[in-house]
């Protein structure tokens, strides 16, 4: 067995014992493994500590989400918090803060500093994110609610309107139709294959029956379809590679990012590259 090897098998003892520690505090902790990282520890979907190992080292490395102004307390004396000198991306302007971990480490002071101030900080920072309300979104709301659409005095009344909404959610019937065949009747980004679920997006809004060009269309689960059309969420037009705003940085949503897109086989019904191109680029300004 090399050195790497060894360092590998002791800083993953490291992330279990760190793990174990944490979920006295906290129940409801996961783990999921990626490239060159031992463990990521998030609560329903919201990341908020970051274990990559260290190579040639039984190091670990271990970033965390807080707001860049907040003032830390109650940092160990073995912890050499740190904050990165550049920031490249929206991955790195979320978890700006840093420290190395070794085994030899008190690790019970670590889980207690990660619990008691990375944690809060995490949400307190994904919240903040979240309370953004796309701007159109809020004035439609405010015509919508003024106009009594939410008033379901009248019980058949609510249920026509839940009706006609799903209805015009999931988009023409033979456009739609054509989508859910092309795709296997399956979302192509979440793999959901809840039929009643899925919704015809347009790539390029609708303009017409021109439009309905399955070529401009994806069957997209309800949720992504809201994200796609308000650009928070978008596909690389060369790569296929789904892209996601800043915004949903916090969100679960970022177990979506750089996964491929499942395509149809068929050429015809694979996405057009010039209307992605220009979904990506309204992604690309909004973001």
């Amino acid at each position: 067995m090399t050195n790497h090897e060894d360092s590998h098998i002791e800083s993953q003892i490291t992330c279990d014992a760190l793990l174990s520690l944490m979920r006295k505090q906290i129940l409801d902790i996961e783990r999921k493994e990626a490239k060159n990282t031992c463990a990521i520890f998030h609560q329903t979907g919201n990341r908020f500590v970051f274990l990559y190992h260290r190579k040639n080292s039984p190091n670990v490395r271990i970033y965390f989400r807080a707001e860049p102004d907040s003032e830390l307390h109650q940092v160990p004396l073995t912890i050499n918090l740190q904050k990165r000198t550049k920031i490249n991306n929206a991955w790195e302007r979320n978890f700006p803060y840093f420290f190395e971990l070794s085994p030899s480490d008190n690790l019970e002071e670590v889980s207690e500093f990660l619990v008691q101030e990375a944690y809060p900080l995490s949400f307190k920072s994904a919240s903040s994110i979240l309370r953004k309300e796309q701007p159109a979104l809020s004035e439609q709301r405010q015509i919508v609610e003024a106009e009594g659409y939410f008033n379901a005095n009248n019980i058949e009344d609510a249920r026509r309107r839940v009706t006609t909404s799903i209805v015009q959610r999931q988009g023409q019937a033979e456009f739609r139709r054509q989508l859910l065949e092309a795709y296997n009747y399956q979302c192509p980004i979440t793999g959901c294959n809840a039929e009643a679920a899925l919704e015809a997006a347009h790539i390029i809004p609708y303009k017409g029956t021109e439009t309905n060009h399955i070529a401009n269309g994806l069957p997209l689960r309800a949720d992504i379809h809201t994200l796609f059309d308000l650009h928070l969420l978008s596909i690389h037009p060369k790569t296929h590679k789904i892209v996601i705003s800043s915004e949903l940085q916090a969100t679960s949503y970022i177990e979506y990012m750089d996964q491929s897109v499942s395509l149809p086989k068929e050429k015809i019904a694979q996405p057009d590259p010039v209307a992605l191109a220009k979904h990506y680029k309204l992604f690309l300004q909004k973001s």
